[in-house]
């Protein structure tokens, strides 16, 4: 059930998600970078849900800062009898670092979310009116190590982990009794390993890779992982069963496409093996300006 409750967190990973080494790969004496990007998670016989994001970073020295926000697409999601519509929109602050052949990656992020009114008629004919709005809150950190295997072949294995915490409030209005108040809370934590493997094609920065990774959280309903290193994983979040825990295998591919050294689209895609529920597969597609 809570798997459409935090749906939309599958795409909060977008917003506030680390950019590893792709702001080094920018010309000499350009310092900022405008980003937008779309996507969404389907999962296998049940839906799925679409994100958009505008971000800004700015490039300062061997390290970065990064400004977003990201808008969710209203989608069904459980509200408290039933499935209602609900859309969410994120702020987030990323920054990192690279220390030689290591880059240390950062963010926090924020969101509001929107459930539509829902309505239920007990037996007796009573109406129940429930209004539901939730705030989410994350932070997370990721560790890479870039190895250069051959000429224009990069391995980038890394760690990373992230903490969530998904709050849901709720007015219900039994029509003729008053109104009852009723709050939710889930937190948990969620770390990964794995690699990419990229190949630099052409001269302008274009390249294609691969992805794989193994993945363990505490809370399935608050698997967010904002620190993933390719934009299709990051759309990845919870589960069916609320408050336990699981683990998973993921694996897909990117591509960069260099039209010029200044623009520059972003594809990937990933799918999961071994959720407790049904596995999903994630899409993402985007564009760089850099200035």
């Amino acid at each position: 059930m809570l798997r459409h409750l935090i749906g939309f967190a599958f795409f909060c990973a977008t917003a506030a998600a680390p950019a590893f080494a792709e702001e080094d790969k920018a010309p000499e004496g350009v310092d900022w970078t405008l980003s937008g990007s779309a996507g969404w998670t389907h999962v296998d016989a049940d839906g799925e849900q679409p994100f958009f994001r505008l971000g800004l970073t700015r490039t300062i020295g061997q390290g970065y800062v990064r400004g977003s926000v990201t808008y969710f697409d209203k989608t069904e999601a459980p509200g408290l009898l039933d499935t209602v519509p609900a859309s969410t929109l994120q702020v987030s602050l990323a920054g990192g670092r690279s220390f030689g052949d290591v880059q240390v990656d950062g963010y926090a992020s924020y969101g509001w979310r929107k459930f539509d009114p829902e309505a239920f008629r007990q037996r007796t004919g009573q109406m129940i009116e429930i209004d539901s709005d939730g705030t989410i809150a994350g932070a997370g950190l990721s560790l890479t190590y870039n190895a250069t295997l051959g000429e224009n072949l990069y391995l980038a294995p890394f760690v990373a982990g992230d903490i969530n915490r998904i709050d849901i409030a709720r007015a219900i209005n039994v029509v003729g009794r008053g109104i009852i108040s009723q709050k939710e809370k889930q937190t948990g934590e969620t770390f990964s390993g794995g690699f990419t493997l990229d190949k630099g094609v052409g001269q302008r920065g274009s390249s294609i890779g691969v992805y794989a990774a193994f993945v363990t959280t505490t809370n399935s309903a608050v698997a967010i992982r904002s620190s993933a290193p390719v934009a299709a994983a990051r759309l990845f979040g919870p589960q069916d069963v609320p408050g336990s825990n699981d683990s998973w295998v993921e694996y897909g591919g990117n591509a960069t496409v260099a039209l010029s050294e200044h623009f520059l689209l972003d594809f990937s895609a990933v799918r999961t093996a071994g959720f407790i529920g049904e596995d999903m597969t994630s899409f993402s597609g985007g564009a760089r300006v850099r200035f």
